[in-house]
């Protein structure tokens, strides 16, 4: 991921006498991988076992907007992912559709774009043999993104969700607390 970004800072420098745009609609398709430690919590507050690691890969769809003044680009964006990150040792124990609201804030260097991301998640847990439940939270992140032609971008994201799983009808009161991160690697158009 270092170097990615090294490229994508070198070839802005190289391209930055060219000003770019980045206002406008984009959409565009991804692919990740992922990684979640999940808590369990008694309806006392207590902590119920220790926490329990997972992950997998997930793809999907993007959508935005960005607005570009002088250097500075903000914009919002939701974005769709589906799969099945599961526990390591407990398949029947997974997220699926996970959902993020996003605003964006970048800075143009030309042809590259590195932003920062807060966002809203929601998505669906499902407890092996119980009733799925959604999970919703905070999402904070970084990312970068290039211009290989005027049209075209590709960039990779951080994403860190913070997420509750509390509407349990088996288990009334009781609660997971899920920290969930996204690595992906994006590919868009901008219209």
């Amino acid at each position: 991921m270092k170097h990615l970004l090294l490229t994508m800072t070198l070839i802005s420098l190289g391209g930055a006498a060219a000003a770019q745009d980045w206002s406008g609609a984009y959409v565009g398709a991804q692919t990740t991988n992922s990684s979640f430690t999940n808590t369990y919590y008694l309806a006392n507050d207590t902590q119920n076992g220790p926490p329990i690691d997972g992950g997998g890969s997930m793809s999907g769809l993007f959508a935005g907007y960005n607005h570009q003044i002088g250097n500075i680009v903000v914009g919002g964006e939701l974005s769709y992912l589906s799969g099945d990150p599961a526990f390591d040792l407990f398949p029947g124990y997974y997220f699926s559709d996970m959902l993020d609201l996003k605003a964006r804030a970048g800075f143009s260097l030309g042809r590259v774009m590195p932003y920062a991301v807060i966002g809203l998640s929601r998505t669906e847990w499902t407890n092996g043999a119980a009733t799925p439940v959604n999970g919703t939270g905070f999402a904070v992140g970084a990312g970068a993104e290039v211009q290989v032609t005027d049209r075209v971008q590709v960039g990779l994201e951080y994403l860190k969700r913070d997420l509750t799983m509390d509407d349990f009808v088996e288990f009334p009161g009781e609660y997971i607390e899920g920290d969930f991160s996204t690595v992906t690697f994006r590919v868009g158009y901008q219209f």
